[in-house]
């Protein structure tokens, strides 16, 4: 049970939790091509507000996960473990879960930098050129047979490296690293897969997540929805 625990911590980070060929390819031209490949900024913008519901492959179990997004950098994750009822989430600033197999039905808040890469989604690139945002070019990368371009990001919610198909465009690939707790100093990478189209928009409905050449979890969606969210919806309870 400890060991399901560890694993269940990297959801959000997990969770949030979406070219051409020449050497001089730009951040810019990267950035315009995966917001092609996903249906424009007009598409983007419409679900920046979100709900997916799905499961969460894990140590053996099949885990009925509901997911709720909201740009820039919240996430709300609610799954069912063993019948009982776990929540995780980040206003983008601060991040908490309630968790009962941990011996407490309490709200508990967690260590930021635990989940402060949580928050990079797949508005990312609208934001450049704001305060708080960073871009960097870093090359090309081929990665079992495939090819990527890379690009580091800094955002307000953390600090991640993502990878885009050279072939579509689209992103592919997040490594992130874990900055406290015992696994402090590890990377945690996120496979993204299965991209399908919803009222113009696509969306990746196969989530896997590793660390070490272990699988921490395999995250199956099978619904994705244009939602309004309160902002309270990702804010910490009071005990």
């Amino acid at each position: 049970m400890v060991f399901f625990m560890k694993k269940m911590k990297y959801i959000l980070i997990a969770i949030l939790v979406l070219p051409a060929t020449l050497l001089a390819q730009s951040t810019e031209e990267v950035a315009e091509r995966y917001l092609n490949a996903i249906g424009g900024e007009e598409a983007i913008v419409a679900f920046s507000e979100s709900k997916m519901v799905g499961s969460m492959s894990m140590m053996g179990m099949n885990i009925p996960v509901t997911m709720y997004v909201k740009s820039p950098g919240k996430v709300r994750v609610e799954s069912q473990v063993m019948g009982q009822s776990i929540i995780q989430a980040t206003n983008g600033e601060t991040a908490w879960m309630i968790n009962p197999m941990m011996g407490s039905t309490a709200p508990q808040k967690v260590s930021a930098s635990e989940v402060s890469d949580a928050g990079i989604g797949d508005d990312v690139f609208l934001h450049m050129g704001e305060e708080g945002y960073s871009f960097e070019y870093k090359g090309e990368s081929t990665i079992d047979g495939a090819d990527y371009y890379h690009i580091y990001i800094e955002a307000p919610s953390g600090k991640q490296d993502h990878y885009y198909s050279k072939d579509t465009g689209l992103r592919v690939m997040v490594e992130s690293k874990v900055t406290a707790g015992p696994s402090a100093g590890s990377t945690v990478t996120t496979y993204f897969s299965d991209y399908k189209e919803i009222d113009g928009y696509k969306v990746p409905h196969s989530i896997t997540a590793k660390t070490g050449g272990s699988v921490l979890m395999d995250m199956t969606i099978t619904t994705v929805e244009k939602a309004t969210i309160d902002d309270s919806t990702f804010e910490m309870p009071e005990n």
